[in-house]
């Protein structure tokens, strides 16, 4: 926490409350947004848009089901590069009953909630030469 221009470690339970409190309150406070000075080519692009339909959406926040979840490890390639996290997909198809229903409980809370970890919206890319003839 900043006070002036001095920076402090906040450790009593009770302060770390009201100093969140306050933190959170800011973070998402009601916006100005001044929709009413947007320019008549913005104001278009945030209209509803007639083509798309409601009903697409219906479907995109139902859990993911383990026979779901199963299915789609047993299309992927095995031997890919492993992602950012270390686990590979041989690893989640293997994974037991009971690892598998907690990884879904948190995929799924993490889809319903629309937070996603940050890990997950960077990609890296690797060039990898093939050989020619």
């Amino acid at each position: 926490m900043e006070r002036g221009k001095t920076k402090n470690l906040i450790t009593d339970p009770e302060e770390v409350k009201v100093e969140t409190d306050k933190f959170f309150a800011n973070q998402f406070r009601k916006r100005k947004h001044h929709f009413e000075n947007m320019s008549e080519e913005w104001r278009k692009e945030y209209e509803p848009k007639r083509e798309i339909q409601t009903e697409w959406y219906g479907e995109m926040i139902k859990n993911i089901e383990e026979e779901e979840w199963r299915q789609s490890l047993s299309t992927a390639k095995e031997g890919t590069a492993l992602g950012a996290s270390g686990i590979s997909y041989t690893m989640l198809s293997k994974a037991g009953p009971v690892a598998t229903k907690r990884l879904l409980e948190l995929i799924n809370a993490i889809f319903k909630s629309a937070i996603f970890p940050r890990k997950w919206k960077v990609g890296h890319i690797f060039p990898i030469p093939k050989m020619t003839e």
